[in-house]
């Protein structure tokens, strides 16, 4: 039903708000948004069931507008999870998609770094990743990053 950006991994993943609540202006005429550019305006939301995209256990939506200083925090956060548990996911995704056989299944894209190379660059190329870019138009590409120590 939409594309979603996901961190996975195999221990609790904490949620995150912003401090406080933030004007969000929608320009309809040039479709802009403009939700302030607070560093700390993004959320990290609990997913139920991750398994559609990842064998780890737990998962949160990252909900936001990509800035840098916002990619650092997050960047932050994974480099804990990692701390943590070892390896963390980064998962591009459409959300609400389920295949009855193999040739309906998603196409994956992985690409494996360690933590201390994942930079802001590389989560905005995640957040810019198009499930519907593939060359196969009936089944979606899942980018996958996953981080390890």
């Amino acid at each position: 039903m939409s594309v979603c950006t996901l961190i996975a991994a195999d221990c609790p993943l904490a949620k995150v708000a912003p401090e406080k609540d933030y004007p969000v202006d929608i320009n309809l005429d040039t479709g802009e948004i403009h939700d302030g550019g607070e560093d700390d305006n993004f959320y990290l939301t609990p997913y139920p069931d991750i398994s559609f995209c990842s064998d780890k256990a737990y998962g949160v939506t990252l909900e936001w507008n990509y800035t840098p200083g916002r990619a650092k925090r997050v960047i932050s956060y994974i480099r804990d999870i990692v701390e943590r548990a070892g390896s963390a996911e980064l998962i591009r995704a459409w959300l609400d998609y389920f295949y009855d056989n193999f040739d309906e299944r998603p196409i994956y894209k992985r690409q494996e770094i360690r933590v201390v190379d994942l930079t802001e660059e590389m989560l905005k190329a995640l957040d810019e990743a198009d499930p519907w870019s593939g060359r196969d138009r009936m089944r979606p590409v899942f980018t996958c990053l996953r981080i390890t120590q």
